[in-house]
């Protein structure tokens, strides 16, 4: 499992240390480090060639933010699914592809 993550990389890393999820993943793909950002499909293809290129079928990029994490995703040719926490509307220009948003399935729990 991997993080793709926008932004500086002393800020990222302090920030996934300090929330202790750093641990829980195999890879940590920052976009400084990698010279493009989320919704840019390279990103994407660069943490899958770090990944060891996994079958795309078996691949869901998760994400809180439908403008840069979903539409990054579907972007590369990746299932998706929208981490919508705050249930928002989407703010993307044309809606994206979303494959599924874990609060608006029936019987769904607020995490």
């Amino acid at each position: 499992m991997g993080i793709i993550t926008n932004g500086f990389t002393s800020l990222q890393q302090i920030r996934l240390e300090r929330t202790g999820l750093r641990d829980h993943f195999d890879l940590l793909i920052i976009s400084e480090e990698v010279g493009v950002a989320k919704p840019d499909a390279r990103i994407f293809e660069y943490a899958l060639a770090q990944a060891g290129h996994p079958d795309r079928s078996r691949v869901l990029m998760v994400g809180d933010t439908a403008e840069s994490d979903i539409r990054g995703g579907v972007n590369a040719g990746l299932a998706t699914c929208w981490l919508n926490a705050h249930q928002r509307e989407t703010a993307c220009r044309s809606s994206p592809r979303l494959d599924g948003d874990l609060f608006k399935r029936p019987g769904a729990a607020p995490v």
